[in-house]
């Protein structure tokens, strides 16, 4: 049993690097792929809106997955695409792979004689379908009208409304999830970064592992920044000499967002390479914490240069 469209595309993921770790999207770009639309990974998480989103929630870390609708909303105004999310019945009436199963996020690539063939992360495994079933509540497909022109993607209309998302997304101060208020944008920064200061919060869990946004919670959230990059480096051709100036100040804004993740990531991510058993030192929950502090200023700062390539665009 195999589906080799699907296969290939995740061996090209693999081979590349993955961009983005938010598996949702991951698979909508796989099947996107699959069937000829023209988007990039990176692309996808910028014009989803994914990537001009962080969450926060000490209490309930996989709150970011809580944004289909949000990213429906987007790719049919960014891209055309209609994102069909359906209540699972029975196995007899499922769509015709690949489609995705939510909330665990797994691609079904090839469902032959009860067994299904899917992926979760870049890894395919199989299992019975109706045990997949049992675990998930939907069943997501996508469906467009016709494949669009590239240039589209980076026209000016695409661009400021771009521009205007990120900018409301990052000062929101509260984003309702799932009949939950979070904290979102700048005020995520800034808790996030506050309860790492603050050693009442423990980010061990009673199980020995570490508290998700330190890993499951938050990876799939920042990693997607890397489409925020990718997508302005691809308006910056279609700009005027002055407006590419200030583009590139802006670029080099979110390239400090990531930059400044990563140094997050050396105190309390994956290559602080602290076993999960042993506390996290109070000296690297600091460092971690200036560095979200760094990263919400350069994201802020890389707001008000994409302001200014608006304004000489509209002059």
């Amino acid at each position: 049993m195999e589906n080799e469209k699907i296969e290939t595309i995740f061996a090209g993921i693999k081979e590349k690097g993955v961009q983005c770790e938010y598996d949702f999207l991951l698979y909508l770009y796989a099947i996107l792929k699959s069937e000829g639309f023209p988007v990039l990974l990176t692309e996808l998480n910028a014009m989803s809106g994914y990537s001009l989103r962080f969450l926060y929630d000490y209490k309930i870390p996989f709150v970011f997955n809580g944004s289909i609708d949000y990213i429906k909303s987007n790719i049919k105004i960014f891209l055309g695409v209609d994102i069909i999310v359906d209540r699972l019945r029975a196995a007899a009436d499922l769509p015709k792979e690949p489609f995705i199963l939510y909330p665990q996020n797994l691609l079904i690539a090839k469902v032959e004689k009860g067994r299904a063939l899917f992926y979760r992360s870049v890894f395919c495994e199989e299992k019975d379908i109706e045990e997949l079933l049992a675990k998930n509540s939907f069943v997501v497909t996508v469906d467009y009208a016709k494949i669009p022109d590239r240039k589209g993607f980076y026209g000016r209309e695409n661009f400021l409304r771009f521009v205007n998302l990120m900018k409301k997304e990052f000062l929101n101060l509260e984003t309702e999830i799932m009949r939950n208020n979070v904290s979102s944008g700048k005020m995520a920064y800034k808790e996030f970064a506050g309860n790492l200061r603050n050693q009442e919060f423990s980010f061990s869990m009673e199980d020995g592992t570490v508290h998700p946004y330190l890993s499951s919670a938050v990876y799939p959230q920042w990693t997607a920044l890397n489409g925020n990059v990718s997508y302005l480096l691809g308006i910056h051709h279609f700009l005027n000499e002055k407006a590419q100036k200030e583009m590139i100040r802006a670029v080099k804004h979110f390239e400090d967002v990531l930059l400044f993740w990563r140094q997050w990531e050396r105190n309390v991510g994956r290559k602080a390479f602290i076993p999960p058993t042993k506390t996290i030192p109070l000296k690297n929950r600091r460092r971690a914490a200036n560095a979200l502090d760094k990263a919400s200023d350069a994201y802020a700062r890389g707001l008000e240069s994409l302001q200014h390539v608006k304004s000489i665009i509209d002059a």
